[in-house]
């Protein structure tokens, strides 16, 4: 089976989950995230689509992503703040496993977010895009600057969600499970990067602590269970 790394913590088990936020009923947790982008990463359609995506995963629970190019001043009003880089280079330190490449990269402490840097390789991201079985043409794997954006806002969306739920955490299926398949990374389709029920709960309790109140972002009820294929 042909499967992408796109993090590295422990992995716990999940069920399928598809939450909905009553948004009349809560304040968004904000996240201010500092993207830095590669100079040579010339496509405006990239970062874009990467940010669109990356928002349209997070929003249906309560979070709620603001952007800004210039250095972070210190934790959003409620909320928090990161910094992320997309690079073009493959990811590769000590530790990090050679069968697969690795898409992104954060460090996540047991307790709280760590202060490096969110990583995204838009290189090793393109290599894995150019593996699936459509759009192949004589002249070889073509990989369109929207596919790619929306990949890399999965990915991005993904490592997020480490420093949202806290570490260790992988789920089996949805946006934490911790291998993507080519086929399904740039799909227009979300349904396969939602939040479990046990990371709805989670980041519930997470972001409870992490701004000393009770934030109740999803209605329980509206997840919906199921298992990964095997």
């Amino acid at each position: 089976m042909t499967s992408v790394l796109t993090a590295l913590t422990a992995c716990v088990a999940g069920a399928l989950a598809v939450g909905a936020v009553h948004a009349n009923e809560c304040q968004p947790f904000v996240v201010n995230v500092r993207l830095q982008v590669d100079r040579s990463i010339r496509s405006p359609v990239i970062p874009a689509d990467l940010k669109n995506e990356t928002e349209v995963l997070w929003r249906p629970y309560g979070v709620h992503l603001e952007w800004t190019d210039s250095a972070a001043s210190g934790a959003a009003p409620s909320g928090l703040s990161l910094e992320a880089i997309l690079e073009r280079r493959i990811i590769d330190e000590p530790g990090l496993p050679k069968w697969a490449p690795v898409l992104g990269l954060a460090s996540v402490k047991r307790n709280a977010p760590s202060a490096r840097p969110i990583r995204v390789s838009l290189d090793a991201t393109e290599s894995v895009l150019a593996r699936r079985t459509i759009s192949r043409t004589s002249s070889g794997w073509i990989v369109q600057d929207h596919d790619l954006g929306r990949a890399l806002g999965r990915v991005l969306a993904h490592e997020i969600g480490h420093l949202l739920l806290g570490a260790p955490y992988h789920d089996d299926v949805g946006l934490m499970r911790a291998m993507f398949r080519p086929e399904e990374l740039a799909e227009p389709d979300h349904a396969a990067f939602r939040l479990t029920c046990s990371g709805v709960a989670r980041l519930r309790g997470r972001i409870g602590l992490l701004t000393g109140t009770e934030h109740e972002l999803i209605d329980p009820e509206t997840c919906l269970h199921g298992r990964a294929e095997r």
